[in-house]
């Protein structure tokens, strides 16, 4: 299943579980994950439940396990995120 949005990028400051400070100058938002984000492929365990009310929640778990729940920095993207576009860009998350 692939998770697919749109978004514009924003300045962002957060602290880490450590307690550091951590700044990017392009983070976006993850919003919450509906069935209109999700496209079925057929391969994975989510797949079997595009169709069903669990699947967003199902979704939503599966982000937070791999640190995508809240934002992406798009200067330092994670294994499986590919971005595109140039103001309003496309964030696509693959393998969910």
């Amino acid at each position: 299943m692939k998770i697919e949005f749109k978004a514009k990028p924003k300045t962002a400051t957060w602290y880490d579980s450590g307690f550091n400070r951590l700044e990017s100058d392009s983070v976006v938002t993850v919003p919450a994950i509906k069935r209109h984000h999700c496209i079925d492929e057929g391969k994975t365990r989510c797949d079997k439940y595009s169709n069903s009310n669990m699947c967003a929640a199902m979704v939503q778990r599966e982000l937070k396990e791999r640190g995508l729940g809240k934002r992406i920095d798009l200067n330092n993207l994670p294994e499986g995120v590919t971005v595109s576009g140039n103001f309003m860009k496309t964030i696509t998350i693959t393998d969910i």
